[in-house]
């Protein structure tokens, strides 16, 4: 198997596709209504957004994206990759291309936000370097959500 790593934006349809199975995998970890709106309130990704998309026969099975957050900061969003994909270091690869898209875009740092169900994600986000802050925005009173950021530079790569 060959996968290819493209960069696109929010329009892509296996972008599209991808965020849609997405959602639907978090909801069945969370069904309560307001956590519902809020979740889907702080999900919302424009089509300018920069995205990074792995493809493997013309199929988009993983991506992650990009969103302004604070003059000095973006905030990854929507990152995912298809069940049958995992544990092929895909996510990495996404994560990696995002940092090094966001420093050449003039960005300082990366944050994020996740679930403490999600355990991979929380592992996945430690191992490359990301440190816990305190919750940000909206997610400041969610005891259930992460805060991770990661501070750019050729350091960090």
């Amino acid at each position: 198997m060959s996968y290819k790593l493209i960069r696109t934006d929010g329009s892509h349809p296996g972008f599209l596709s991808l965020i849609r199975a997405l959602d639907k995998e978090l909801r069945s970890h969370d069904a309560d209504a307001e956590h519902e709106q809020l979740y889907i309130s702080q999900n919302i990704v424009t089509d300018d957004v920069p995205v990074s998309l792995v493809i493997l026969d013309e199929e988009a099975v993983g991506c992650a994206c990009l969103r302004a957050y604070e003059e000095s900061d973006f905030e990854l969003k929507r990152m995912y990759v298809l069940p049958e994909h995992r544990g092929r270091g895909l996510s990495r690869r996404i994560l990696r291309d995002l940092e090094v898209w966001a420093e050449e875009l003039g960005r300082k740092r990366v944050i994020l936000e996740t679930g403490a169900v999600l355990k991979a994600a929380v592992s996945l986000y430690k191992s490359e370097g990301y440190r816990v802050i305190e919750n940000y925005g909206h997610y400041k009173d969610i005891p259930e959500s992460i805060c991770f950021a990661k501070e750019l530079g050729e350091e960090n790569h």
